[in-house]
């Protein structure tokens, strides 16, 4: 990306497009998509789809205490699933 806003411009339409994905993310890309729309490139949506993307992937509980806490505040829902799911 050259710009923060050609990236914030390609982010915000690719999650437009995100809405194949499964039913439980419909909230999340919603509020993200809303955010990437009203605040621009205030609305630092790499940083929040890496966050994202770290606590799907690494698990909340093994982040430290400030993304825990970063969880809590945008109200995202955290549950442990097992491997079978």
């Amino acid at each position: 990306m050259q710009s923060d806003a050609q990236e914030n411009l390609f982010l915000t339409r690719w999650l437009a497009e995100a809405r194949r994905f499964p039913r439980d993310t419909t909230g999340d890309i919603d509020w993200l998509l809303k955010q990437g729309r009203t605040q621009g490139i205030r609305a630092k949506l790499p940083f929040k789809l890496y966050f994202l993307w770290k606590v799907t992937t690494d698990g909340l509980a093994d982040q430290p205490d400030l993304y825990r806490h970063t969880a809590r505040e945008c109200h995202w829902v955290y549950r442990m699933l097992s491997d079978d799911q």
